[in-house]
């Protein structure tokens, strides 16, 4: 893989960024400025003496520079051995004498490549790895302006990028250490972690922040759970009146003298009539009625959270009715002939009807989008009817103004008739 091609995400950059946190010595951040090599013809002293600079920076003051300008291989902007012991010799290509911002760059990345190496950071089988690791360890430690300045540079007429990552990936990592350490930080080229970071300047106090996540996260949760606990105080409410109502229609259907008289006697067929009528008025009385309208609204809910939740396993939703309304006991369903049945719990010994039927979803959805269009034709006709008023209003309004203009126009004694007559008749 060549340079530049590499591609790290935040969340890549974060764990090297989060390896060095834990490895390498913490000390107080401080961006590192170059305090020799400044502008052009840099000799090997200045060399040298920045990179006294910058390796007491990095707290390896027992170390000992030894750099210089030479020929280097091509494509190679500059080499280090890593083997010297307290020795950092590090040999810079030529090509860069009269270019301090990439010289600097330069020197950053292989003295970090030795600081790497003193605390066992490296990996010999993979030396790409140990190129990324060092090119993020060079912003890591401080030197994050260094690099972005040095990344593109030109010398001899020639375009140099260096390093091994995209510029956008250096900078999102110079943003990264900027912000941690409370620096206002530069450009990222990613949406996530630019809000990561107005999150972070907005509350300093991190574990504060920590906690904000953790309810920015599950604040939709809470509120589902909300939800559903309001929609089953709602339901208890619902299912305490209907509850009632099952009972009465048990006592009047199922009572031990609910088809005899008085006297034991069989009902006759008029006494049995008036009972069939006495049902039906309760079949049409104002509970029913609201019944039916919960049944509605909740089959709609129903079907909604089926079309907008793909995660829903449909072919996983127990929709049968499976237990006693009275006294919550459970029947398997599937030993139940027909769809519905009529049963006596064994249980309350109260009777009750069972609906074993699956949910309509297809035929629900259906009704739910009849009654859409049906609403959205009423809207579209209320639209048509408020447009043609405005339109008659408009018109009758211009058309008055029109009259008024021409008035104007006449003479006085001739206007005054005009009004006079419009206005009479």
């Amino acid at each position: 893989m060549k340079a530049q091609e590499i591609y790290l995400s935040p969340k890549n950059i974060l764990s090297y960024l989060t390896d060095f946190e834990k490895r390498l010595p913490r000390k107080k951040f401080v961006e590192y400025t170059p305090r020799v090599i400044t502008q052009a013809c840099i000799t090997d002293e200045n060399l040298n003496l920045e990179a006294r600079f910058m390796l007491d920076f990095l707290g390896m003051d027992s170390y000992t520079p030894e750099c210089r300008f030479c020929q280097t291989a091509v494509n190679t902007g500059a080499c280090i051995n890593l083997d010297n012991g307290k020795i950092v010799k590090i040999d810079v290509s030529e090509e860069f004498r009269n270019n301090p911002n990439a010289t600097v760059a330069i020197l950053a990345h292989e003295i970090c490549h030795k600081y790497l190496y003193l605390y066992n950071i490296y990996y010999p089988s993979t030396p790409i790895i140990n190129e990324v690791y060092t090119d993020l360890c060079t912003i890591f430690v401080g030197f994050g302006e260094l690099i972005l300045k040095g990344y593109k540079t030109t010398s001899n007429n020639t375009t140099h990028y260096l390093g091994y990552l995209n510029i956008n990936m250096y900078s999102d990592c110079n943003a990264i250490i900027r912000t941690v350490n409370g620096n206002k930080s530069n450009e990222t080229y990613d949406y996530f972690l630019a809000e990561v970071i107005e999150l972070w300047h907005k509350n300093p106090n991190t574990r504060g922040l920590y906690l904000d996540c953790f309810k920015r996260l599950e604040e939709s949760h809470a509120l589902f759970y909300r939800n559903v606990a309001t929609l089953g105080s709602i339901i208890s409410q619902i299912e305490k009146r209907i509850t009632n109502d099952l009972d009465n229609y048990n006592k009047l259907f199922f009572d031990d003298h609910s088809l005899f008289d008085e006297n034991k006697e069989p009902l006759k067929p008029i006494s049995i009539f008036a009972k069939i009528y006495e049902s039906i008025l309760i079949d049409h009385n104002e509970n029913v009625n609201q019944l039916n309208k919960d049944n509605e609204m909740l089959g709609e809910l129903i079907v909604r959270l089926i079309d907008i939740d793909s995660k829903i396993d449909t072919g996983n939703i127990v929709s049968t009715q499976q237990k006693c309304p009275f006294c919550g006991h459970s029947y398997d369903h599937t030993k139940i002939n027909g769809e519905t049945s009529i049963l006596k719990c064994s249980k309350c010994k109260k009777s009750f009807y069972m609906n074993r039927a699956e949910f309509n979803i297809v035929g629900t959805r259906k009704q739910l989008k009849d009654k859409e269009n049906k609403h959205t034709e009423e809207m579209l006709q209320d639209s048509k009817e408020k447009i043609r008023k405005e339109a008659y209003n408009l018109g009758m309004l211009r058309a008055a103004n029109d009259f008024n203009k021409r008035l104007k126009s006449l003479p006085i004694w001739l206007g005054w008739l005009l009004k006079k007559y419009t206005k009479d008749n």
